[in-house]
């Protein structure tokens, strides 16, 4: 590894020119139709979003390519004529596709959706889309009604960051003659093992934020980049044949198998799990086609359909989505996969391909060979992605009159969530202590309950923690193998110190990631009502109030609130009439499950009480978009906080009729 790479010695004229690999092509194109696969929710591949991973770790390869081939070549890196053909090749389909989309969302989508979603077309369009879903806390996995339709932009903002600080730190690193001249690529591997170490620290703390995370993905970039160094020199060598070399042909198989069967559902590999293994898969092909192409390990990479599908596949991985969002809005995308994957391969490749021939294919064949095409495009490229973020905001306009829903939509962005469960005293009224304890289905009863503590003459405090639920299980988050949170430690120790310090004459507690969250048990993942779920539910409830109940006079459990298919904020914020965005009830899995759980527990616990407020919320099984001119439902599950506020009488009227009164 530490064999030079150096300017002072004539490489041969092949080593110095970059030559198109065409199994490479089929190569983007399978990545490409993996995320499609992804995201059309094909059975069977259920991680098919490593795809990103494999084009990340292809723009590490081809971009260090090319820019140490120019360095040996000129002795230099030009930045205005690498800034020039990635504007050239990267910026006109980006900005046309998330244009269209703007338009075509705001003719579609609610007035609602558009607020929520609005701010992400800009962040999109100016290339940092990854940093806003982060600090959205997006979660990339979920199925949410107001899914963003540039969500996917987040990987080209990881790869625009890439492109804009690389070429800079090479100018610095090949400037000093040691590096380049004898640790080019041990500073290269250094630097990949410590990107990988950083990566694997940032997922254990918070996974969302890794997978969206520039510094956390950037391991993959330099994985590629290393790669392309170490090819370099050994293109320099005179192509040395060597047992390595013989095997290529097998290794690059051998990485090709590997790279599908991570792409399955076949393992239980969480997302930066697979990741890892993308990458390194991703390596072993790209080694392969680097030093044997020609092998028949190749050729389904190299057909016609795969060369054509490797040239649009940029633009198949910018439509891919919108036509998921958009189509979904519309109504014309299937439920039974069927047919909904077909259709969303067809509509994305066809929109791909006339994308790349009438848009993609003409810009790209503009010469940017001269200082002053260079400057223009980089120029022309600058004021375009600033236009288009402003020109979006123009076009996704969001009536006045539905600031309020807005405003509700966002509450749960505005409920804070630290680490680790805080406890907070939220009223201060004198008399005895409430104790709310829970999820975000205890959250949002802050307002109600404090105003009504205010009234009534009572103390309430809480402790909650986002997507813990309060019994003893090992909830985990979708797609992963690793729990989500430790949430004994997160939630229920705090809970149980808060108990022994106000000695709490009720303690309420809610929770619904109950329902949301798989587990893990004996190695298995297993969902809400598959074999062994409720077993461990009990377990876990039975454990979790033994624990409580020294402390504190009676114990609550609000049963899992009543659920809509879809949120009814939505259908306010068109201006419909109320009553005509009611929905039915929308039974989710586990419900009807943990609510017998609990209630076989409180016939054995007298100072336990399970209560539904399926009647109160949702009479005969209809919610209400509004109840007296206020809006009910934020989403499909949560109350709004003033509806919560609303109900606290009636709320403790059904306490009170199970022994366990407020106030």
């Amino acid at each position: 590894m530490s064999a030079p790479i150096t300017t002072s010695e004539p490489a041969p004229r092949s080593a110095l020119e970059f030559t198109h690999l065409t199994p490479i092509d089929g190569l983007r194109a399978l990545a490409a139709i993996l995320v499609v696969l992804f995201h059309a929710e094909m059975p069977g591949f259920g991680n098919g979003f490593v795809g990103v991973d494999v084009f990340f770790v292809l723009s590490g390869f081809l971009i260090t390519s090319l820019l140490l081939r120019e360095r040996l070549r000129t002795n230099s890196i030009s930045l205005w004529g690498f800034y020039a053909r990635r504007a050239r090749r990267l910026f006109p389909a980006a900005l046309f596709v998330l244009l269209v989309t703007a338009v075509l969302y705001q003719l579609c989508a609610t007035p609602l959706e558009v607020a929520t979603n609005r701010s992400g077309f800009s962040f999109a369009s100016i290339y940092v889309s990854n940093w806003y879903f982060m600090g959205q806390a997006t979660d990339y996995f979920a199925q949410d009604s107001a899914v963003s339709p540039v969500l996917h932009y987040w990987s080209l903002s990881v790869e625009e960051q890439f492109y804009l600080v690389w070429p800079v730190v090479m100018l610095g690193v090949l400037a000093i003659r040691s590096i380049r001249e004898r640790f080019n690529i041990a500073f290269l591997v250094s630097l990949l093992i410590a990107l990988f170490v950083i990566s694997a620290v940032m997922d254990s703390g918070n996974e969302t934020s890794a997978y969206f995370n520039t510094i956390a993905r950037a391991y993959q970039l330099i994985a590629g980049a290393t790669l392309a160094a170490i090819m370099l020199k050994w293109n320099q060598l005179g192509k040395p044949t060597n047992a390595l070399t013989r095997r290529a042909p097998m290794i690059g198989a051998v990485s090709l198998i590997l790279l599908l069967l991570v792409s399955t559902s076949l393992t239980s590999l969480g997302p930066w799990q697979v990741g890892v293994v993308g990458v390194v898969a991703t390596v072993g092909i790209l080694w392969g086609i680097s030093t044997a192409e020609n092998s028949r390990v190749f050729a389904p990479l190299t057909t016609r359909s795969a060369h054509s599908l490797g040239n649009w596949s940029y633009s198949i991985y910018l439509w891919h989505w919108p036509v998921i969002v958009l189509g979904g809005l519309i109504g014309v995308i299937p439920e039974f996969w069927g047919y909904r994957v077909p259709l969303v391969l067809v509509l994305t490749i066809g929109l791909a391909a006339a994308t790349y021939h009438f848009l993609e294919k003409p810009v790209l064949n503009i010469s940017v060979t001269t200082a002053r095409a260079r400057k223009a495009a980089v120029g022309i490229g600058l004021v375009a992605t600033i236009g288009a973020a402003l020109l979006s905001l123009v076009i996704l306009r969001v009536p006045d009159a539905s600031a309020t829903l807005i405003n509700t939509a966002t509450q749960g962005q505005q409920e804070a969530d630290g680490p680790r469960a805080d406890v907070v005293v939220e009223s201060t009224g004198g008399g005895k202590t409430v104790l709310v304890v829970g999820d975000s289905h205890a959250n949002f009863w802050r307002q109600g309950f404090t105003a009504y503590a205010q009234e009534k003459g009572f103390t309430v405090v809480f402790v909650t923690k986002l997507s813990c639920p309060w019994m003893d299980i090992p909830a985990l988050t979708p797609q992963s193998t690793d729990t989500l949170f430790n949430c004994q430690e997160r939630l229920w120790e705090p809970a149980i110190s808060a108990a022994k310090e106000f000695s709490p004459a009720v303690t309420v507690l809610a929770s619904r990631s109950v329902l949301s969250r798989k587990l893990l048990v004996n190695g298995e993942i297993i969902s809400a009502d598959q074999p062994g779920w409720a077993d461990v539910i009990a377990a876990g409830t039975q454990k979790a109030l033994t624990q409580i109940a020294p402390y504190t006079n009676k114990i609550v459990i609000i049963e899992p609130l009543p659920e809509t298919a879809t949120s009814m904020l939505d259908c306010l914020s068109t201006g419909a009439e109320p009553a005509s965005c009611d929905q039915e009830v929308d039974v989710k899995t586990g419900t009807l499950t943990f609510e017998e759980i609990t209630r076989a527990i409180v016939t054995e616990n007298p100072n336990v009480v399970s209560v539904s407020l399926d009647e109160l919320i949702c009479p005969d099984n209809m919610c209400p978009a509004e109840a007296n001119g206020v809006a009910t439902h934020r989403d499909n599950q949560h109350l709004t906080w003033d509806y919560a506020e609303v109900i606290m009488p009636q709320v403790d009227a059904l306490f009170a009729g199970q022994g366990a009164p407020l106030s």
